[in-house]
């Protein structure tokens, strides 16, 4: 049992950053109630979208660890003390900065998501706190053997495990977490996008839609002239 390892976060304040990330088809019907409610996209939806992950539903961490500990004793003792010199036997740097993905968001142009006209991309922030279980190896630790597994279908770089893949030992490890707490952050984005034949386009304001429809005498509060806009606007096939 020498060779029990953990791996964590070093960072405070939070430990962690937690995201729930969801996507899901919204209908043009959708779109139109909330353009003749008068309403922006967030005030339609609220926190209903937690709820709508039809087509993805993902949670965990975005924040990477940075530090491996080899310990003795107990478990428990090592997840209380990870932070503190106690029961560790050797402390190990892990940098996996190069692992961060470089787009976190859907932009303009990205391949459409869903069947339906309209797709929902949403996440909210958390901070808090993720253990991750212990693991043995056999020969001495190296960094270099550990990445981040992200979630397949996260956007905003939800991690799903780390794996330890030191191909000279053949030794894989899959190394999963639980969550342990967290509380609620500001951050988070509520967005709208369309499927059109040049890929999704994010609608930002809905205000700029019925704008739009004012310079052109149509009427944002009928939802015949909303409907025939949007199919013009964003090149739908009834």
């Amino acid at each position: 049992m020498d060779n029990r390892w953990k791996i964590f976060s070093s960072q405070t304040r939070p430990r962690y950053y937690i995201l729930q990330e969801i996507g899901c088809e919204i209908s043009i019907d959708d779109v139109i109630e909330a353009i003749v409610d008068g309403m922006s996209w967030e005030e339609y939806i609220g926190d209903y979208w937690r709820d709508m992950g039809h087509d993805w539903d993902c949670y965990g961490p975005t924040t990477l660890i940075d530090k491996c500990i080899q310990f003795e004793g107990d478990e428990q003792d090592a997840v209380d003390n990870y932070h503190l010199d106690i029961q560790i036997k050797k402390k190990v740097d892990v940098n996996l900065e190069e692992f961060y993905p470089e787009k976190t968001d859907l932009d303009d142009g990205d391949n459409n998501l869903g069947e339906d006209h309209f797709f929902l991309h949403a996440y909210g922030v958390e901070k808090g706190d993720w253990d991750y279980e212990a693991f043995e190896i056999s020969e001495n630790f190296n960094p270099k053997f550990i990445k981040p597994v992200f979630k397949e279908n996260s956007v905003a770089g939800i991690v799903s495990h780390y794996l330890y893949n030191d191909k000279n030992s053949d030794t894989n490890i899959e190394i999963y977490g639980d969550f342990i707490e967290s509380r609620s952050a500001v951050g988070g984005e509520i967005n709208l996008l369309a499927n059109t034949n040049k890929g999704l386009v994010k609608i930002w304001d809905l205000d700029d839609i019925r704008s739009e429809m004012e310079e052109k005498n149509l009427d944002s509060t009928n939802e015949e002239d909303v409907r025939n806009h949007l199919i013009s606007l964003y090149n739908i096939k009834k």
